[in-house]
């Protein structure tokens, strides 16, 4: 890979998203105690509310709609599939809005025990997984020193335009060219064998058959997901690199003379 690397992949964006700067300071088990109470009546009062919300549908305008614009999920397989008909999917659509408001109307009281439980697994995993020299307690009710949450902001902007400049120097590449009409973008790599590359999408499992196959550096796993792609004229042929993310980000790199139509 030339721009879209894992390194570029790895740089922090966000560490500040969701996240609240403090004074620089140790905090008291009382104040701790405090800014937990204080962050659980949120959460329950948050959940309360979403528990309450009644179902909600966007409009759809089946007049003007193909059998293209619908996937039909199958609860039992959990295989989608497309309707045959513009009014399959209506019924079908219909039939989940109904089930929906029939589970709406039927649910019991809501239990604020449960998002008690799940705040405090959340906030004991956190607490344990702190990545910082802080306050453990803080980063898991989702606090910065305010120094650490200044200087996360600036680098992360910096970052922010370094993947950017990646992005336009990428697209701006007159060595990349187009060898395939389909992103594998979010599919789910299956398998790399003697040429053929599998993978796996919302529609279905497909194979993609390069001719004259040299594997150079291959680290997928079954399950990884595609994230990008970067293709290149080399030797009369064409150099494939692949960038992929299970439980860390993977390389799949290889030569090929073409792509079987």
């Amino acid at each position: 890979m030339k721009y879209f690397t894992k390194e570029w992949h790895l740089l922090p964006t966000d560490r500040t998203l969701c996240m609240k700067p403090c004074k620089d300071r140790a905090y008291s088990e009382e104040e701790i105690d405090a800014l937990y109470q204080r962050k659980l009546s949120e959460a329950i009062e948050e959940e309360r509310s979403s528990y309450d919300e009644p179902p909600f549908f966007l409009p759809i305008d089946f007049d003007g709609a193909s059998v293209e614009d619908f996937l039909i999920l199958d609860e039992e397989t959990g295989e989608a599939h497309r309707p045959a008909t513009v009014e399959e999917a209506k019924k079908s659509l219909e039939e989940e809005r109904r089930r929906a408001q029939e589970e709406y109307e039927r649910r019991p009281p809501f239990d604020e025990r449960k998002t008690v439980a799940f705040f405090r697994e959340v906030y004991e995993r956190k607490k344990e997984s702190c990545p910082y020299e802080m306050q453990p307690e803080l980063f898991a009710l989702d606090y910065l020193p305010k120094s650490l949450f200044k200087r996360f902001k600036r680098e992360d902007r910096s970052n922010e335009r370094k993947r950017k400049r990646a992005e336009r120097a990428f697209r701006r590449d007159k060595a990349r060219t187009e060898l395939f009409d389909c992103s594998l973008h979010d599919g789910a790599f299956l398998s790399f064998t003697d040429g053929t590359l599998a993978y796996r999408n919302e529609e279905g499992e497909h194979t993609l058959v390069f001719e004259d196959c040299t594997v150079l550096e291959n680290e997928a796993r079954e399950g990884d997901w595609f994230l990008y792609e970067e293709v290149y004229k080399r030797d009369g042929g064409y150099e494939i690199c692949f960038l992929l993310e299970g439980s860390e980000p993977h390389y799949l790199t290889f030569t090929a003379k073409n792509l079987k139509k």
